[in-house]
């Protein structure tokens, strides 16, 4: 197939997780998805699932279970994600590009100096692969840097991500935070949330008050909720 979604889950909470997720893609779009997961799954939302014996049950997961891709153009998604519209034009990105993620929110992990300091981390949660050898070679180094990071005791899977785009002759290219909208840390938006990152109580709401307006805002947290504030970008001179 030509596009698709694809999820890695264990235990229960996350493979529920991955289920309202993939309701989500369900009603937005007409994407098939693939679920590996560490047990026998029956949900009309997976078109395909793949069983797994060799889930470590932490973040490594993520990067280590990844399949052959499943579709010539793959967008790896955490089970904490929620879509909020169609996102056809992502796919499109493939036309030149072989991988495709949004920065992170947060501050670096900052660990190892193998990565210079002006290569910013990359959030996973979110991933575009276009099938090739470029891709697969990607995916492999991200796998083995994974490994040597887990024998420093080091689970977050972002750093040998980052490596692996520092050294990997693939075509990366970063995406929107639109595309993997982390509100719960703070950042930039221009245009329609369609993909919200994160566990929240009433992820719906999030999004209403994300896209509240399409224009120039930023979103932070205050006082244990949202603030999304709009930014003035046609007067942009500094002092009275």
């Amino acid at each position: 197939m030509e596009r698709g979604i694809l999820y890695i889950a264990s235990g229960s909470r996350y493979i529920e997780d991955a289920i309202e997720s993939s309701i989500s893609i369900k009603a937005h779009t007409n994407l098939p998805v693939t679920l590996v997961a560490d047990r026998s799954v029956e949900d009309p939302h997976f078109d395909r699932v793949i069983e797994s014996d060799d889930f470590l049950y932490h973040y490594g997961d993520s990067v280590l279970q990844i399949p052959r891709l499943p579709y010539k153009n793959t967008i790896l998604l955490d089970t904490d994600t929620i879509v909020s519209d169609n996102f056809d034009e992502l796919f499109s990105l493939t036309s030149n590009f072989d991988v495709a993620a949004a920065t992170i929110a947060e501050s670096k992990f900052g660990i190892g100096d193998k990565v210079p300091g002006s290569l910013p981390e990359f959030n996973t949660g979110v991933v575009l692969f276009n099938k090739n050898e470029r891709t697969s070679r990607f995916i492999s180094k991200w796998k083995s840097l994974y490994k040597e990071y887990l024998d420093k005791n080091v689970r977050m899977n972002q750093p040998a991500f980052r490596e692996a785009v520092f050294q990997s002759p693939a075509r990366f290219i970063t995406i929107p935070t639109e595309y993997n909208c982390r509100a719960n840390f703070g950042g930039y938006l221009t245009e329609k949330v369609k993909i919200l990152h994160g566990s929240f109580d009433d992820p719906e709401q999030i999004l209403r008050d994300l896209n509240e307006y399409i224009a120039p805002r930023v979103y932070f947290n205050q006082d244990s909720g949202l603030t999304v504030e709009k930014v003035n970008t046609t007067n942009n001179r500094f002092g009275r």
